[in-house]
């Protein structure tokens, strides 16, 4: 059999710089990056290669464009007011370089919304690549809601909002739950229809139109417990004698306890009654 040796790694081309969104419309994301020189690229470059991923809708990672000889594109046919960030990777005659570092998360515009100027997006981009907003206090309320507190640095002129994002610690699922505060008058906010004595953790990101700013830091919170949620399972009674029975029982679900089982009420009713 023929064996071709594999060209070597300093032959491929650098990676670019990271791509930064410059405009945004319902439907499409204008995307920039700047080409690296450095290392032996071996010829020129063919082009570029521009991929994107939306932690809105998980649907894995996309081609928006094979081969480009530009370092900008309008990406089309996206979702309104849904997010996306993007990776994007040179090749010579030798291969594709490894991805470019991650963007910034970008949002397309709500369907109701009008185009954003590229100069109020790059203010806001600057402002928002600082730490911005802290998160404060974060306590839980009941056995399904807990209360969060923050605290917005500088005049907050480019925070239109805060998403509120939060996961359950509990089933080791890495995806994050979110809600949105538009009323920055309040500096507060109250998350309901958690899970009974369950464990969660939550931070906040500032957004002005399609630009998520730096996330805050993040705090940890349990729910508080609750009466268990399912009667004890297996119940068998096997009687001794006519004044004594034995009762067995098997815990309910752990799903179900919604705290500590501290023990179990055994009613007695006469049945002729």
């Amino acid at each position: 059999p023929h064996l071709h040796r594999s060209p070597d790694p300093s032959t491929f081309p650098p990676a670019p710089g990271p791509p930064t969104v410059l405009n945004a419309t319902q439907s499409s994301l204008t995307v920039a990056w700047t080409e690296r020189v450095g290392g032996n690229t071996a010829g020129p470059l063919i082009g570029y290669t521009l991929e994107y991923y939306s932690p809105d809708l998980q649907t894995g990672w996309v081609v928006a464009a094979h081969r480009l000889n530009t370092n900008t594109v309008e990406v089309t046919d996206l979702k309104p007011d849904t997010a996306y960030v993007f990776v994007v990777r040179s090749e010579n005659a030798n291969g594709l370089s490894v991805p470019s570092e991650m963007s910034l998360v970008a949002r397309t515009l709500a369907a109701d919304s009008e185009a954003v100027p590229q100069h109020q997006l790059e203010e806001a981009r600057i402002r928002l690549a600082a730490k911005v907003v802290t998160l404060k206090e974060l306590r839980a309320s009941s056995s399904t809601s807990c209360i969060l507190s923050w605290e917005i640095q500088g005049s907050g002129e480019y925070i239109e909002g805060l998403y509120i994002r939060y996961r359950d610690l509990s089933g080791g699922s890495q995806q994050f739950n979110m809600a949105t505060v538009l009323n920055l008058d309040t500096t507060s906010y109250t998350l309901a229809n958690l899970r009974k004595y369950t464990k969660y953790q939550v931070f906040l990101v500032p957004f002005f139109k399609t630009i998520d700013g730096q996330p805050s830091n993040s705090m940890e919170v349990q729910t508080c417990e609750d009466v268990p949620s399912a009667p004890p399972d297996n119940v068998e009674v096997v009687w001794l004698n006519s004044t004594a029975a034995f009762v067995h029982w098997s815990p309910p679900p752990p799903q179900h306890f919604n705290g500590i089982l501290t023990g179990y009420t055994i009613e007695v009713r006469d049945s002729a009654n």
